[in-house]
């Protein structure tokens, strides 16, 4: 009886440490959870907090946003170098030039559009990085595509059915054409 009693005894001590275990365990379970929603509560206050700062220094701001309305266009007369040769008109003027400097070409070119009649008339940024490569020492008239277009300095081409009909590299010529 005494083996039963200490068998019965032992049963009992494993069932109340089991049962302590359990509790333990549900109490870090808690615990974890606790701190969990501990932390979330700490990250939501703070982008509260950090949202009403927000408004509150715009609407003291004594800078104001106003948005303009700016009628958009879209130009066509700037070309690449590369789309030179690819216009869908018979005939026309391609115009090679320096943007950076003096305004004499956009000078020309305002004052050739002006007129009633006139051929079409495009131009080309040579100071534009996409056009550098069109840049060269010699130039080469005889281009039948963009790719061996090369401009030496400012330079007036007439195409008539997408070929150089005439290319004109002298600054006083290309005034004269564009001006008669």
């Amino acid at each position: 009886m005494a083996k039963s009693k200490k068998t019965s005894n032992n049963k009992n001590k494993i069932k109340k440490s089991a049962q302590t275990n359990i509790k333990i365990g549900n109490t870090s379970l808690s615990n974890d959870m606790s701190k969990a929603i501990k932390c979330i509560l700490v990250v939501v206050i703070l982008f509260v907090f950090m949202y009403g700062i927000t408004v509150l220094i715009l609407k003291n701001s004594p800078y104001e946003y106003t948005k303009e309305d700016v009628e958009t266009s879209i130009q066509y007369d700037e070309i690449l170098a590369g789309t030179s040769f690819q216009k869908k008109d018979s005939e026309y003027f391609v115009l090679f030039y320096h943007t950076d400097g003096d305004n004499q070409y956009m000078n020309l070119l305002s004052d050739y559009q002006a007129k009633e009649e006139h051929l079409p008339i495009y131009y080309v940024d040579l100071d534009n990085k996409m056009n550098h490569s069109v840049i060269s020492e010699e130039s080469n008239s005889e281009a039948s595509n963009a790719s061996e277009l090369k401009i030496k300095d400012a330079t007036l081409i007439k195409f008539k059915d997408g070929k150089i009909e005439e290319y004109i590299e002298d600054a006083s010529k290309i005034s004269e054409v564009l001006s008669s």
